[in-house]
C-alpha cells in the first residue's frame, strides 16, 4: 500500500466550515473557509462538492479525509446527534456517503477530539490528556496513551450535558439543566444581553464580578469532576471563550487545583492553555488520518 502524500482535514463548526489539504510534514497546501449558512444546498452536498474540488484541483493526491463536527458520531460514521449544527443530519452516515463517492478512507470524530489531537507539542510529553474547549457550548475530549476515548456508542466525554442540581434551562440536546448552559458562551451571551452590556467585556466589566464568579464555579465543578474520574497528566483549556480578554485562567486553575482529592494530584497535574489555532481542527483531523493510515475505513 502506497503511503499517502496528503490528506484533507475538515473542521465543521457552528459558524464556519474549514478545509485544509495537509501533507505528511503537516504543511497546509491549500485551505478554504466558508460560513455554514453558505452551504445552502445542504451540508452533505456542500462537503461532497468541496472535497471534489480539492481532489480535482491539487497537484498532490488526497489519500484520506478526516472530518470533525459538533456532534456525536458512531464508529461506523453515522451522525447520532447534531443539534447545534443541523438536527436533520441525525441518522446520516456521512462516512458511507463520502467513501462511496471518493473511494478513499474517511475518519469522522467529534470536533473537539481532533482539536485535542492537534495539540501535539504538549501531548508528546504526557501519557494522558483531557481538553476543555469553551465556546458557545462546552466541548470535552480525552486521550490516553495516544488514543482518543469515544466510548461504546460515541457519547463519551459529553461533559457539557451533565445536569446541574437546581438548574432547569432547556438544552439543545433535549435535556434540562445541562452544565454547558451555565459554564460556556451561551450563558455569557444571555447575562450580558439582560444587562445590556458588551459580551466581549464580560470578564472585565466590574458589574459582572458576581456573574463571573458563578460562571467560573460551574466550570470548575465540571473540570474537577472530569479530572477526579480520569486522573490525567495534562489538562488543556481552550476555545473562543478562553481566548476572550480578561478570561480568568489563573483563577480557574487555582480553583481547580484546590478542589482535587489529593495534594499529589494538584501538584503534579499540568494545566495549560490550548495552542490550537483556527486550523487546529483540520490539522488534528489530518494527523489522525496519517496516524491511522493502515486502518481501512473505505470498505
Amino acid at each position: 500500500m502506497a503511503r499517502m502524500e496528503s490528506v484533507l482535514g475538515i473542521d465543521i463548526g457552528g459558524t464556519n466550515i474549514r478545509l485544509a489539504q495537509v501533507d505528511r510534514e503537516l504543511k497546509v497546501l491549500r485551505s478554504l473557509q466558508v460560513k455554514v449558512e453558505e452551504a445552502q444546498e445542504g451540508l452533505v452536498s456542500f462537503l461532497a462538492g468541496a472535497v471534489q474540488e480539492f481532489i480535482d484541483g491539487g497537484e498532490v493526491p488526497v489519500g484520506a479525509i478526516g472530518i470533525g463536527l459538533p456532534g456525536i458520531v458512531s464508529g461506523s460514521g453515522e451522525i447520532l446527534s447534531c443539534p447545534n449544527l443541523d438536527p436533520a443530519l441525525t441518522g446520516v452516515n456521512l462516512r458511507e456517503i463520502l467513501v462511496d463517492r471518493f473511494g478513499i478512507p474517511v475518519h469522522i470524530q467529534k470536533d473537539v477530539n481532533f482539536i485535542l489531537y492537534s495539540e501535539s507539542g504538549a501531548l508528546k510529553q504526557q501519557d494522558s490528556a483531557i481538553g476543555f474547549y469553551i465556546g458557545t457550548g462546552l466541548g470535552f475530549a480525552m486521550m490516553i496513551k495516544g488514543q482518543l476515548i469515544t466510548g461504546e456508542r460515541g457519547f463519551a466525554g459529553e461533559l457539557g450535558h451533565i445536569p446541574l442540581k437546581g438548574k432547569s434551562g432547556l438544552c439543545g440536546c433535549g435535556n434540562t439543566g445541562c452544565l454547558e448552559l451555565y459554564a460556556a458562551g451561551r450563558a455569557i451571551a444571555e447575562i450580558t444581553a439582560q444587562a445590556g452590556s458588551d459580551v466581549a467585556d464580560f470578564f472585565l466589566n466590574p458589574a459582572h464580578v458576581q456573574d463571573v464568579d458563578e460562571w467560573l464555579e460551574n466550570l470548575t465543578l465540571g473540570m474537577v469532576t472530569a479530572i477526579t474520574i480520569l486522573d490525567p497528566s495534562l489538562v488543556i483549556v481552550g476555545g473562543g471563550v478562553a481566548n476572550m480578554e480578561g478570561f480568568p485562567f489563573e483563577k480557574l486553575e487555582q480553583e481547580v487545583r484546590s478542589r482535587l482529592r489529593h495534594p499529589l494530584v494538584a501538584k503534579q497535574l499540568v494545566v495549560q492553555r490550548s495552542t490550537a489555532g483556527p486550523l487546529g481542527g483540520c490539522l488534528g483531523a489530518a494527523m489522525y488520518c496519517f496516524d491511522n493510515e493502515e486502518v481501512q475505513t473505505c470498505v
